[in-house]
C-alpha cells in the first residue's frame, strides 16, 4: 500500500462489529491489540462517526466469550489469550498472532476451517523483517484508511513502540531488570539493547504531540490507547520518567508493588498449593475442580466460594500424600529462600542464613504457597513423611526437559514415543517440559496436564546486542543446542514447576526401559548430586554434564 495515495481505499479486511485479538504471550499481542483498535477507530471515524465514540476496548479473561458477545451492543475490540473456540459468534472477526509465517498460514487454514472469520494473522518473523512501519501499511490497506491517516498511524506507533518497551507496568522485562536495585535483579538476564539510549520524557512528549494522539484524546472511550499499556495511567510528559524512577529506587515490580509480589492471603496460598499438587491421589470430584481451571481464576471467586472450593478439594485428596508432598515443598522453599537471602546479606548475616530452623525463613507472605499454616498445616506428621516421600518417588522434586526443534522432529513421533516410555516403563509421574518451535497445538493435546509444552522466547534467538544470531552450515546445530543453557529460564515461566529441584535433560530419541526412580538414586549418588532432603551449603544452582559413555560412567554427555 502506498501511503502517498490521497484517497481512501475499500477495506481488504472483513469488517465486523466485534473484533477479537488473540495470541500466545510474547507474540506481540499488545501491539496487535493496539494497532487493531486504533485502526478500527479511524475506520469508524470515516464510515460511522457516531459509533466511534461507542467503541469499547477490553481485555477478556473469562470463558463465557460467546454469551458476552451475543449480548454486547455496539463495537468492541477485545484482547484475549483464551482458546478461540468460545469466540465463534456471528458479527465477530479475528486478528491473531503467530511465531512465524508457517504457523500463521496453518492457523489461517485451521481457523477458517473451524468457521471463524479471520482478518489477519500477525507473525513475529514478518514483524522482524518489516518492522512496525510494514505492519502499519497492512492496516492502512486492510481498513481502507487514507494516506494522511496512514502517516499519522506510522508517526504514532513509531513512538508508542518505544514507550511500550521502555516505560510502564508492562515494559520489557530486560529493561525493568536493568533498572531494578541490585537486590531485586534477576540473575543472568541480558541487558536491553535500545532503551538506555532514549530520553524517555522526550519520547513521551513527542508521542503526545502526534496528530493521532490529539484525535484520540477527544474520545474518552479511546484514552487507554494513549498509554504504554492498558494497566498504565494517563501520560503527562513525565509519567515514564516518574514510573522508571520508582523502579530504580523502590524496585517497583510488574504487579505495581515495591520490591516484589502483591501480598496474598493464607487462603489464596492454600488454593495455589492444591494446584501445585495436581490431580495425583485425588478423587474424581476434586479432579473436576482442578481441570480446565487455574489458581488465579479461583482467586477471583468470592471469599465463601473460595473456602468451599478448597474444602472440597482437600476432602478429595489423600491426606498422607498431601502431608508428605507439602513438607517436601516447604523444605524446597526454605532452601531457595535461604539461598536468596544469603546472596543479599552475604557478609553480615551468614550464620543466620545457615540456621536450618530459622522461623523467619520458614514463612513469607509475599512468596510461594507453603506458608498457609492455618489452612495447609505444616505438622510434625508432614515432617515425619518427608524422607519417606523422597525415597519412594521423585515425582515432585524431579522433572524432565525435552527439546524438539525443526521440521523433521515435528513431523516425527519421537517426542510422543519418549514421553510414553517415561510414563509407562519409566513409571515417572512428574512434570515433563517440551520446548518446541512447532505450533503449540502440535503437542499440547497429546498428554495430561503434567506435560507442559512451551515455545522458545524470541529473545533467545538474539545475540547480546539484540541482533539476530547468524548460523553457518558448520554450526547450525548450535541454534538448538544453546537452548539447553536456558532450561532454568523456561522453568521460571510456569508456577507449577516451583517445587522442582532437579531437572534432567533428555534427547527426544531416548526411551525408558525400566523405572526411573532407582536410576535417579544411583546416578545422583555416583555423580555426587545432593538429594532434596540433604543440606545445601553453597546456595548455588548446579549443572552436571555427564562424562563420555563408558563402562564406568554409563551416561553420554549432552544426550542425557
Amino acid at each position: 500500500v502506498d501511503l502517498n495515495v490521497d484517497a481512501q481505499r475499500s477495506p481488504t479486511f472483513p469488517i465486523k462489529t466485534h473484533i477479537v485479538t488473540q495470541g500466545h504471550p510474547r507474540t506481540a499481542t499488545t501491539l496487535l491489540f493496539n494497532m487493531v483498535a486504533t485502526s478500527y477507530f479511524l475506520y469508524l471515524l470515516n464510515h460511522d462517526s457516531e459509533n466511534a465514540s461507542q467503541l469499547r476496548t477490553i481485555q477478556f479473561k473469562r470463558d463465557d466469550a460467546g454469551k458476552f458477545l451475543k449480548r454486547a451492543e455496539g463495537p468492541y475490540v477485545m484482547k484475549t489469550h483464551n482458546d478461540l473456540s468460545g469466540f465463534l459468534v456471528n458479527d465477530t472477526v479475528l486478528f491473531t498472532a503467530a511465531i512465524d509465517k508457517n504457523e500463521a498460514q496453518e492457523a489461517m487454514e485451521r481457523l477458517t476451517r473451524d468457521g471463524h472469520t479471520v482478518a489477519f494473522i500477525q507473525d513475529m518473523e514478518s514483524l522482524k523483517e518489516d518492522g512496525v512501519m510494514g505492519l502499519v501499511e497492512k492496516y492502512v490497506g486492510g481498513f481502507g484508511l487514507s494516506s494522511e491517516q496512514g502517516k499519522d498511524l506510522a508517526d504514532y506507533f513509531s513512538k508508542w513502540e518505544i514507550l511500550r518497551q521502555c516505560c510502564g507496568q508492562q515494559m520489557s522485562a530486560r529493561w525493568r531488570n536493568d533498572m531494578l536495585p541490585e537486590k531485586f535483579k534477576r540473575k543472568g538476564l541480558s541487558h536491553h539493547p535500545t532503551c538506555p539510549r532514549y530520553d524517555i520524557d522526550e519520547v513521551e512528549k513527542k508521542f503526545m504531540q502526534t496528530n493521532l494522539f490529539s484525535v484520540i484524546e477527544q474520545y474518552p472511550n479511546m484514552h487507554p490507547m494513549n498509554r504504554p499499556s492498558l494497566n498504565d495511567d494517563d501520560l503527562n510528559g513525565t509519567y515514564c520518567s516518574s514510573y522508571n524512577h520508582l523502579v530504580r529506587t523502590e524496585g517497583l515490580s510488574i504487579w505495581g508493588t515495591p520490591g516484589g509480589r502483591p501480598v496474598r492471603s493464607n487462603l489464596d496460598h492454600a488454593i495455589k498449593h492444591q494446584f501445585l499438587l495436581g490431580t495425583e491421589h485425588l478423587e474424581p470430584e476434586g479432579v473436576a475442580l482442578l481441570q480446565n481451571n487455574t489458581y488465579r481464576n479461583v482467586w477471583r471467586y468470592p471469599e465463601e466460594e473460595k473456602k468451599a472450593w478448597l474444602e472440597t478439594v482437600k476432602e478429595a485428596r489423600d491426606k498422607e500424600y498431601e502431608d508428605a508432598a507439602g513438607a517436601q515443598m516447604q523444605e524446597s522453599k526454605r532452601r531457595r529462600r535461604r539461598r536468596r537471602h544469603k546472596q543479599e546479606n552475604a557478609s553480615s548475616n551468614e550464620e543466620r542464613n545457615n540456621d536450618d530452623d530459622s522461623s523467619s525463613d520458614m514463612f513469607d507472605e509475599n512468596e510461594g504457597i507453603e506458608e498457609s499454616v492455618s489452612v495447609v498445616e505444616i505438622s510434625d506428621k508432614a515432617t515425619k513423611h518427608t524422607e519417606f516421600s523422597v525415597k519412594r518417588d521423585f515425582d515432585h522434586s524431579h522433572a524432565i526437559f525435552l527439546i524438539s526443534f525443526g521440521k523433521e522432529a515435528a513431523e516425527s513421533t519421537l517426542v510422543e514415543r519418549c514421553v510414553l516410555s517415561l510414563r509407562r516403563r519409566g513409571a515417572f509421574k512428574g512434570y515433563i517440559v517440551v520446548l518446541t518451535d512447532a505450533r503449540l497445538d502440535r503437542y499440547q493435546n497429546e498428554w495430561e496436564s503434567k506435560v507442559i509444552v512451551m515455545n522458545p522466547l524470541p529473545e533467545h534467538f538474539l545475540a547480546e546486542d539484540g541482533t539476530q544470531i547468524r548460523y553457518s552450515k558448520s554450526n547450525a546445530s548450535l541454534k538448538y543446542k544453546r537452548f539447553k543453557t536456558f532450561i532454568l529460564d523456561y522453568f521460571n515461566l510456569d508456577d507449577r514447576l516451583d517445587a522442582v529441584e532437579t531437572i534432567y535433560y533428555l534427547d527426544i530419541d531416548i526411551m525408558a526401559a525400566n523405572g526411573l526412580g532407582r536410576m535417579f538414586e544411583e546416578l545422583e549418588s555416583k555423580y555426587g548430586v545432593l538429594k532434596p532432603h540433604e543440606k545445601r551449603n553453597d546456595f548455588l544452582s548446579r549443572m552436571y554434564f555427564f562424562t563420555p559413555l563408558s563402562k564406568e560412567w554409563p551416561l553420554q554427555g549432552g544426550t542425557f
